[in-house]
Formats: C-alpha cells, sequence, structure tokens
C-alpha cells in the first residue's frame, strides 16, 4: 500500500494542533482547580492537589508529545527541501511552504504557465496514486 507523503505530513500537521488544544485546555483545568480550592468551591485542597498533580502529569504528557512530533515535522520538511526534481520543488512550495505558483515560478526561474502545468501534473499523479490505492 503506497502512502502519499502530501497527507502524511498534513496529518502530522493537525496532530500538533489538536495536541495544542489539548495542552491550552489542560493549562486551563490547572489554573481552574487552584481557583476552586482557594475560593472554597466544592474542592477539600487534598483533592485538589491529587486532581492538579495529575493534570500536570498529562501537561508534561502532551507537550512532550507535542515537542516529538514538531521535531519530526521539522525533519520531514528539511528532508522534503532536498528533493531535487521540478516536480517535487513545485509540490514542496505549493503544498509544504503553502507559496503560490507566480512566487514559486520566479524562485525556481521558470515560467507561471510551465509552473502552473507541472503542478497541474502534480496533482494529476497524486490523483491517480490514490485511485490505484484504494
Amino acid at each position: 500500500m503506497s502512502t502519499d507523503w502530501r497527507t502524511e505530513y498534513s496529518d502530522l500537521c493537525n496532530e500538533i494542533e489538536i495536541l495544542e488544544i489539548r495542552a491550552s485546555d489542560l493549562e486551563r483545568q490547572l489554573s481552574s482547580s487552584w481557583k476552586q480550592c482557594y475560593n472554597g468551591i466544592q474542592m477539600p485542597l487534598d483533592k485538589a492537589v491529587v486532581w492538579n498533580d495529575e493534570a500536570k502529569e498529562k501537561l508534561l504528557d502532551v507537550v512532550n508529545e507535542i515537542e516529538h512530533k514538531k521535531q519530526t515535522r521539522m525533519l520531514i520538511e528539511s528532508k522534503l527541501g532536498e528533493f531535487k526534481g521540478l516536480e517535487y520543488q513545485v509540490a514542496y512550495n505549493r503544498d509544504i511552504l503553502r507559496k503560490p505558483l507566480t512566487e514559486i515560478a520566479e524562485e525556481l526561474g521558470y515560467s507561471y504557465g510551465w509552473i502552473m502545468k507541472v503542478s497541474m501534473r502534480v496533482k494529476r499523479l497524486k490523483g491517480r496514486k490514490k485511485e490505484e490505492s484504494a
């Protein structure tokens, strides 16, 4: 089964975003637990300490996972940037760096029309690969 690197990269970026949302939520929970304890709202100090420690541990796990995935993303981006073929360079600049085709054409020293043709060819190949793997 063949996988498309663009899909894998996109999934990785989405995972990072989801984990960052989760980390933000855990940080909010940590702040909330102490406020509830100090305001005397239905949480004894001993329970607040246990709950707080558990939330800190979860937050640390999520933060570590985010860092690991960001490192993986940087390694992938570095390797993708090393591809030499024009199709790869166009796909990398378009899909990873999110550059417009006009800018890609200018940077690579080709006409906009040619880069547009290459981009379309890459998209067609991507579509065929998806059909073949289905």
